[in-house]
Protein backbone atom coordinates (compact mmCIF):
# COMPACT_ATOMS: atom_id res chain seq x y z
CA UNK A 1 0.00 0.00 0.00
CA UNK A 2 1.11 3.55 -0.70
CA UNK A 3 0.73 6.55 1.57
CA UNK A 4 -0.97 9.70 0.37
CA UNK A 5 -0.69 12.86 2.36
CA UNK A 6 -3.95 14.69 2.70
CA UNK A 7 -3.70 18.26 3.91
CA UNK A 8 -6.90 19.70 5.30
CA UNK A 9 -6.79 23.48 5.03
CA UNK A 10 -9.25 25.63 6.88
CA UNK A 11 -9.36 29.37 6.42
CA UNK A 12 -7.96 29.90 9.93
CA UNK A 13 -6.07 26.68 10.65
CA UNK A 14 -4.31 23.72 9.06
CA UNK A 15 -4.71 20.02 9.93
CA UNK A 16 -2.75 17.18 8.29
CA UNK A 17 -4.22 13.70 7.81
CA UNK A 18 -2.62 10.62 6.23
CA UNK A 19 -4.64 8.29 4.03
CA UNK A 20 -3.42 4.98 2.61
CA UNK A 21 -4.51 3.80 -0.81
CA UNK A 22 -3.61 1.41 -3.61
CA UNK A 23 -2.14 3.27 -6.63
CA UNK A 24 -4.10 2.93 -9.86
CA UNK A 25 -5.77 4.76 -12.76
CA UNK A 26 -3.79 5.34 -15.96
CA UNK A 27 -5.00 5.78 -19.53
CA UNK A 28 -4.20 3.60 -22.54
CA UNK A 29 -1.15 5.74 -23.36
CA UNK A 30 0.12 5.39 -19.75
CA UNK A 31 -0.72 8.97 -18.80
CA UNK A 32 -2.29 9.27 -15.34
CA UNK A 33 -6.01 9.97 -15.18
CA UNK A 34 -6.90 12.53 -12.53
CA UNK A 35 -10.51 12.82 -11.32
CA UNK A 36 -12.63 15.99 -11.42
CA UNK A 37 -14.21 15.02 -8.09
CA UNK A 38 -13.13 12.93 -5.11
CA UNK A 39 -15.90 11.46 -3.00
CA UNK A 40 -18.28 14.04 -4.47
CA UNK A 41 -16.02 17.01 -3.65
CA UNK A 42 -14.78 19.09 -6.61
CA UNK A 43 -11.10 19.11 -7.49
CA UNK A 44 -10.42 22.86 -7.71
CA UNK A 45 -6.69 22.81 -8.47
CA UNK A 46 -4.04 20.40 -9.75
CA UNK A 47 -0.57 21.35 -8.50
CA UNK A 48 2.24 20.21 -10.79
CA UNK A 49 5.87 21.14 -11.39
CA UNK A 50 4.59 23.59 -14.03
CA UNK A 51 2.48 25.70 -11.63
CA UNK A 52 4.00 25.07 -8.19
CA UNK A 53 7.48 26.19 -7.12
CA UNK A 54 9.64 23.52 -5.42
CA UNK A 55 7.24 20.64 -6.18
CA UNK A 56 8.83 17.30 -7.02
CA UNK A 57 8.49 16.54 -10.74
CA UNK A 58 6.92 13.14 -9.99
CA UNK A 59 4.26 14.56 -7.68
CA UNK A 60 0.78 15.91 -8.41
CA UNK A 61 -1.40 17.40 -5.68
CA UNK A 62 -5.15 17.53 -6.23
CA UNK A 63 -6.89 20.15 -4.09
CA UNK A 64 -10.51 19.45 -3.24
CA UNK A 65 -12.93 21.99 -1.85
CA UNK A 66 -15.11 21.16 1.15
CA UNK A 67 -16.96 24.38 2.00
CA UNK A 68 -18.66 23.01 5.12
CA UNK A 69 -15.47 21.62 6.68
CA UNK A 70 -15.28 22.51 10.37
CA UNK A 71 -12.38 22.31 12.79
CA UNK A 72 -13.71 19.59 15.04
CA UNK A 73 -12.15 16.19 15.61
CA UNK A 74 -15.41 14.44 14.69
CA UNK A 75 -15.85 16.36 11.42
CA UNK A 76 -12.22 15.91 10.38
CA UNK A 77 -12.24 12.19 11.23
CA UNK A 78 -15.50 11.61 9.34
CA UNK A 79 -14.16 13.50 6.32
CA UNK A 80 -10.86 11.58 6.40
CA UNK A 81 -12.63 8.23 6.77
CA UNK A 82 -15.06 8.89 3.92
CA UNK A 83 -12.20 9.90 1.61
CA UNK A 84 -10.19 6.86 2.70
CA UNK A 85 -13.09 4.55 1.78
CA UNK A 86 -13.56 6.32 -1.54
CA UNK A 87 -9.85 5.97 -2.42
CA UNK A 88 -9.88 2.26 -1.62
CA UNK A 89 -12.47 1.85 -4.39
CA UNK A 90 -11.12 4.60 -6.68
CA UNK A 91 -7.33 4.71 -6.35
CA UNK A 92 -5.39 7.73 -7.55
CA UNK A 93 -2.38 7.51 -9.87
CA UNK A 94 1.00 6.90 -8.27
CA UNK A 95 2.63 10.07 -6.97
CA UNK A 96 -0.71 11.81 -6.47
CA UNK A 97 -1.63 13.45 -3.18
CA UNK A 98 -4.78 15.15 -1.97
CA UNK A 99 -5.01 18.54 -0.33
CA UNK A 100 -8.34 19.35 1.27
CA UNK A 101 -9.23 23.03 1.40
CA UNK A 102 -12.32 24.27 3.18
CA UNK A 103 -14.06 26.22 5.86
CA UNK A 104 -16.10 29.41 5.99
CA UNK A 105 -15.31 31.65 3.01
CA UNK A 106 -13.28 29.02 1.17
CA UNK A 107 -13.48 29.25 -2.62
CA UNK A 108 -11.60 28.16 -5.72
CA UNK A 109 -10.70 31.80 -6.43
CA UNK A 110 -9.30 32.38 -2.93
CA UNK A 111 -7.30 29.15 -3.07
CA UNK A 112 -5.76 30.02 -6.46
CA UNK A 113 -4.93 33.57 -5.31
CA UNK A 114 -3.21 32.22 -2.18
CA UNK A 115 -1.42 29.47 -4.12
CA UNK A 116 0.14 31.94 -6.55
CA UNK A 117 1.04 34.38 -3.75
CA UNK A 118 2.89 31.58 -1.94
CA UNK A 119 4.62 30.68 -5.21
CA UNK A 120 5.93 34.25 -5.50
CA UNK A 121 7.27 34.11 -1.93
CA UNK A 122 8.92 30.74 -2.64
CA UNK A 123 10.63 32.22 -5.73
CA UNK A 124 12.24 34.80 -3.45
CA UNK A 125 13.28 32.60 -0.52
CA UNK A 126 13.83 29.24 -2.21
CA UNK A 127 12.98 25.80 -0.85
CA UNK A 128 12.47 25.26 2.86
CA UNK A 129 14.22 22.19 4.25
CA UNK A 130 12.89 21.43 7.72
CA UNK A 131 15.18 19.60 10.09
CA UNK A 132 18.25 19.69 7.84
CA UNK A 133 21.51 20.88 9.37
CA UNK A 134 22.66 24.27 8.06
CA UNK A 135 25.66 22.64 6.34
CA UNK A 136 23.49 20.26 4.31
CA UNK A 137 21.30 23.09 3.01
CA UNK A 138 23.91 25.64 1.92
CA UNK A 139 27.29 23.97 2.49
CA UNK A 140 27.72 25.92 5.75
CA UNK A 141 27.99 29.26 3.92
CA UNK A 142 25.82 32.01 5.37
Amino acid sequence: MKKVLVNIFLIFSIVNVVILFIPGNTSADDKPIYPDTINGYPVIFKSTIENTINLDSQKVILTILIKDLKLSETNINETRDSIYKYLELNPLPEGCEIEIYGGPGASKELYEKTHYEINEINKLIGPIRLGAPKESVDGGKR
